[in-house]
């Protein structure tokens, strides 16, 4: 898997689900005797979320999650 620039893995757990989320900015603008003007002026923050449950019979103990870029 990949995050942006950054590949990862998990060889020995799975993930159950990801979720992602992305918020929109407007702005708005005032206007007599109407509704307020809206622009969209970019992308606003992203949320991105992976679930699962890691089972230690199953993954290895607490080995399995132990990051393999740091030593």
């Amino acid at each position: 898997m990949s995050l942006g620039m950054f590949p990862f893995s998990l060889d020995t757990l799975a993930h159950e689900d990801l979720t992602r989320r992305t918020a929109w900015r407007h702005a708005t603008s005032q206007r007599i005797g109407q509704r307020d003007a809206t622009q969209f002026v970019g992308p606003g923050e992203e949320t991105v979320s992976i679930g699962g449950t890691a089972y230690a019979e199953l993954t290895d103990g607490r080995l399995s999650l132990k990051p393999r870029c740091c030593a």
